[in-house]
């Protein structure tokens, strides 16, 4: 870059806009609508859906014009922006929020920016579009809370440190020169942090000195502020994360670049904000003028000890997923009799919830079990503390462990989280919960078992349960029908639980994989009798009367393998069959395994909320399962097709193969993700550490 202005011809542009849920549907339609108005348009409209297939499929099928694409990086804001990036051919890349609406000459006017060749990159002015009123008490100066244009920028074109995501043109060159965003820093779904363009644009002004980045206010937006963002809850965590992100961003890139913007802001613009909210509060005698002056000190507090906090971490920026934290960071404890490297539904709920709450900053430990003594006794894995105590009988599935007693009862905890109700662990960790004054919440991840006696048992177990669960600050439930099934089995009212569904999201593959070119049938879960994979086998023959090549791949592990073996034997039908487990932390293995079936079944007795149907219909993979308990729900909304649990094997046999000659696969399908269920549990430990503090 030269050090004095040179005029160039306007340069070809693509407007990339990125997007994670399809909650936002119609506001992804209304932005890509308002670039397609564009007085100057683009040469190209790039969507990217981040790690979301019903996303990608709706936005293929609403716009075939436009290159609609995956991220095919880590999932989060940077790794969608930098795919996009790498999809596109212009010389400048203009960045658009997928719930933003541009104003008709918007690309226009940051083009013009470009005529500059010292320009590196050009951004607007964003307007919060209110869902509900702004409240009286958000002050104009941390509109930037809101991902909006604050009081105290220019008013007019003028030189800015960094750009703001929501509108932003950028030349390539800068992409070429210094790389892409960085993906261990920005927003994951629902996390309030961000600051990776303010890096990006920091680490470009280093490489290339004396050129600039504009402001150009007259380049509107308008950003939509749904009602949940116009909180004090929410006000408080994106300042706390504000405040994080900005402490990597100065470890990046030095205090001196980092801080500079925010110095001014802190110094000069929020001052001038309290004396004009006191101001407004004595002459005009507005009560919202107090509210402004206030949330202004508390914003600045919160931001600094978000600062500091970062600052004193020593770690990169919070990479997966979660969602929303307000205040302090909360010391979580979750108890759970089985986990990784053991698998299944509640293992898999347990790691994916608690690596998303370690990512925000908060201090995350699960205590669980070693039923046979092999497993070490404390380890870290993705920023979560992982505690182990031996159960007795060793080997057996009982988990008595009053190892976990004097854990849970002294320990430093704001919220103790019981996953899981089944085993013994359960009455210990609510009992030492409850005698330590430690508020304690309860998902009960019900399942069946292969044992009668031990499923005859359950509401005798349900019932002694009861008085310590009558001390859980909050009861979940995965699933509607859970909810409703222990409401009434307890005798507990329904408003005492909230439902908090497992997430379905696999791994992107990091290789293309084609279906199989037999038809594939996947029956996956623990290999327990109650999980119904005899059920399968024993349709098979019939099957394969009429569809003589298919297979069938059990993916799992268990006590029930040898009784599958020996009626796959029985029945002539081994050399269709595979048995084998994926290993737990192999998650690209397992959406390897469902990308390539014809047919995802699961006929277990019992299912709350089954994490591998979840996940299989997040790949847009038929499901056909038992019509019983919480596969009866998602049977009812059109997800899945279900057959009678006491169906016969030729009926199953025959359900079978309409599946594989007509598959049902939903066209749209919202799906709840782990970054949705963080964010709900995370919202109910909040609530449950006030309990503590009132």
């Amino acid at each position: 870059m030269s050090d004095t202005s040179r005029q160039q011809t306007a340069p070809t542009i693509a407007v990339i806009i990125c997007a994670y849920t399809l909650e936002r549907w119609d506001d992804l339609v209304r932005a890509v609508e308002s670039v397609q108005a564009q007085t100057l348009l683009p040469q190209q409209i790039v969507i990217v859906s981040d790690h979301n297939a019903a996303l990608l499929a709706r936005a293929r099928a609403r716009f075939p014009e436009l290159h609609v694409i995956e991220n095919s990086h880590e999932q989060g804001l940077s790794g969608a922006r930098n795919s996009g990036i790498a999809a596109s051919e212009s010389e400048a890349i203009a960045f658009l929020d997928d719930d933003a609406v541009a104003e008709i000459d918007w690309l226009e006017k940051l083009a013009c920016a470009l005529n500059d060749a010292d320009v590196l990159g050009a951004g607007g002015r964003i307007l919060p579009r209110w869902a509900n009123k702004q409240p009286g008490w958000f002050p104009e100066e941390f509109l930037w809370v809101v991902g909006c244009s604050h009081r105290g920028l220019p008013t007019q074109t003028a030189e800015v440190r960094n750009l703001v995501g929501a509108s932003m043109l950028i030349r390539r060159s800068v992409f070429e020169g210094v790389g892409g965003f960085r993906s261990d820093m920005g927003r994951v779904g629902t996390i309030p942090l961000g600051c990776e363009e303010t890096e990006l644009c920091i680490r470009a002004r280093q490489k290339f000195p004396g050129a600039r980045f504009l402001y150009v206010p007259g380049a509107v937006v308008h950003h939509t502020v749904p009602a949940k963002r116009a909180g004090w809850s929410y006000f408080r965590a994106r300042c706390y994360a504000e405040g994080i992100s900005k402490a990597l961003v100065s470890r990046l890139v030095g205090s001196k670049d980092g801080l500079s913007a925010e110095r001014a802001h802190a110094f000069v613009t929020l001052p001038k904000g309290v004396l004009r909210g006191l101001g407004d509060l004595v002459i005009r005698r507005d009560l919202g003028g107090l509210g402004r002056a206030a949330a202004i000190s508390a914003g600045l507090f919160i931001t600094g000890f978000g600062y500091l906090r970062g600052r004193s971490a020593h770690t990169a920026a919070p990479a997966p997923e979660t969602g929303i934290q307000a205040g302090r960071p909360l010391r979580i404890l979750m108890v759970s009799a089985r986990y990784f490297p053991l698998m299944g539904g509640t293992e898999t709920h347990v790691y994916e919830v608690s690596r998303r709450l370690a990512a925000l900053g908060h201090s995350v430990t699960v205590l669980t079990t070693d039923p046979k003594g092999d497993l070490p006794g404390e380890e870290q894995k993705d920023g979560v503390t992982i505690r182990r105590v031996q159960a007795y009988p060793r080997g057996r599935d009982y988990h008595f462990a009053p190892g976990l007693y004097p854990i849970i009862a002294r320990g430093n905890w704001d919220v103790i989280h019981l996953q899981g109700y089944h085993t013994l662990v359960a009455p210990l960790a609510m009992l030492a919960s409850w005698r330590a004054r430690i508020p304690f919440v309860v998902t009960f991840h019900s399942g069946g078992h292969s044992s009668q006696f031990r499923n005859s048992g359950r509401g005798v177990q349900r019932g002694l349960l009861r008085p310590l669960l009558r001390h859980a600050a909050q009861l979940i439930g995965v699933s509607e029908f859970e909810a409703d099934f222990f409401a009434e089995s307890l005798g507990f009212d329904r408003q005492r639980f909230v439902v908090v569904p497992n997430g379905a999201h696999l791994p992107t593959i990091s290789r293309p994989v084609d279906p199989a070119p037999y038809p594939l049938i996947v029956s996956s879960g623990r290999l327990e009798r109650y999980k119904g994979h005899q059920h399968v086998i024993a349709a098979l023959p019939r099957v394969l009367e009429q569809r003589a090549d298919a297979q069938l791949r059990i993916a799992g592990a268990g006590p029930y393998e040898d009784d599958l073996w020996a009626l796959a034997r029985d029945l002539g039908v081994a050399e269709h069959v595979e048995i084998a487990s994926i290993p737990p932390g192999n998650r690209e293995g397992m959406a390897e395994l469902f990308s390539r079936a014809s047919l995802v079944t699961l006929f277990s007795e019992y299912e709350a909320h089954p994490v591998a149907v979840m996940e299989a219909l997040s790949l847009r993979r038929p499901v056909l399962v038992a019509d019983t308990s919480g596969l009866s729900e998602l049977a009812r909304k059109g997800l899945v097709c279900a057959v009678p649990p006491d169906a016969s094997s030729d009926d199953l046999a025959a359900a079978i193969l309409q599946q594989l000659d007509s598959p049902l696969i939903p066209t749209e399908i919202a799906l709840p993700t782990w970054d949705d269920c963080a964010a709900q549990l995370l919202a109910v430990y909040q609530q449950a550490a006030r309990q503590k503090l009132s």
